[in-house]
Formats: C-alpha cells, structure tokens, sequence
C-alpha cells in the first residue's frame, strides 16, 4: 500500500505543470530582487583555503528593492521589453498608463514602475 500511495504521489508530482509548483506572493517577489543584489567576495586570498566565500549585498541596490517595496512598485526588466517589442526601448517610456518610472540616484540602482498618486 506505502509504494502504491508514493507512486500516485510520484506521477502528481509530475503531471503537476510548473507554473502550481511556485506562486509568487508579494514578499518572494521582492526576496528574489534582493538576492539579485548579492554576490560572491572572492578577493580573499583565504577564500580559496576556506572554500566559501563571503556574501556582499550591493548597498544602493538593496536600497532600490526596498523603496520600491515600499510603494509596491514593479521592477522594470529593459532586455526584456526590447526583446518583446521586438525594437530597442528606452527608458523614458517602459511603464504601463498611470504608473511612473522611479529609481534612486545611484550607480547601482534597479529602475522599477510606482502608481502615480
């Protein structure tokens, strides 16, 4: 009975499409833009001894995630707009009507669309 029930359990989990498997809920989405603010210090001679090494968070970057969490703004991805239009897009015009570009005032920063109040 025990391997009947993990294969039935077995072929759910695949017949199962992906796009269940995952929702996105507001905090993942904002999680997932501020992991994209991290990277790997591997400038440490002691990194290559230890065989880690240490994780560094992009300041302006994690500042940009959260202001636009704050507002729940939506985060402007422009590789992907051009290839969808098929045409080179800039950013004077990547949002949707009645929301407005943002982004704070450093290198680093990620561009993202805020309700306009």
């Amino acid at each position: 009975m025990k391997k009947l029930l993990a294969f039935a359990t077995f072929i759910m989990l695949l017949t199962t499409p992906a796009a269940y498997a995952f929702e996105e809920t507001d905090a993942s989405y904002y999680a997932r833009h501020l992991q994209s603010c991290q990277s790997k210090d591997r400038t440490k001679w002691y990194h290559v001894f230890r065989g880690f090494s240490d994780i560094v968070t992009d300041e302006c970057c994690a500042m940009s995630v959260a202001a636009a969490q704050k507002v729940g703004g939506t985060f402007i991805d422009l590789d992907n707009l051009a290839r969808a239009a098929g045409k080179e897009t800039t950013l004077d015009e990547p949002c949707p009507e009645g929301q407005s570009k943002n982004m704070l005032r450093c290198i680093t920063s990620k561009h993202w669309c805020e309700p306009i109040q």
